[in-house]
């Protein structure tokens, strides 16, 4: 007997926290075409992808709260300046921890974001402070 019930399925980013930017972010419409996203690709420093949705428009109203909620966690994690987007690009280089997880639908096995967290603070050097060169 094989039993592979706890080996990770090959592309899948194990469940985990990994240090993230936004890569690419693009306004997209749901498949009834009476809605709008955000789809955002993270890319690790590792070089993988994860990918998510922000709903911004749908026909549920709790769909766009949670949407919009998600959309500014990940903007506080990420530090962000401005809370007004004039554009999708302005989430492009946003730098969070972000919490990975692994879910299985109808579509398959997939890797999916379940929240955000700010980076740690770099300390800042003293003048007492050595270099290292």
């Amino acid at each position: 007997m094989l039993d592979l019930t706890n080996v990770q399925a090959s592309g899948l980013l194990a469940k985990c926290e990994y240090v993230a930017s936004v890569k690419t972010a693009e306004v997209k419409s749901t498949k009834a075409m009476d809605g709008e996203y955000i789809n955002c690709c993270f890319e690790t420093e590792g070089g993988e992808r994860v990918f998510t949705m922000f709903n911004i428009k749908n026909k549920n109203d709790k769909a766009v709260t949670i949407g919009l909620q998600q959309l500014k966690s990940m903007m506080l994690a990420s530090g962000a300046e401005s809370f007004v987007l004039n554009s999708v690009n302005d989430l492009l280089g946003l730098k969070c921890i972000i919490k990975v997880d692994i879910k299985e639908d109808d579509f398959g096995i997939k890797n999916v974001i379940k929240g955000y967290k700010s980076l740690p603070a770099r300390e800042e050097l003293t003048s007492s402070d050595s270099l290292p060169f």
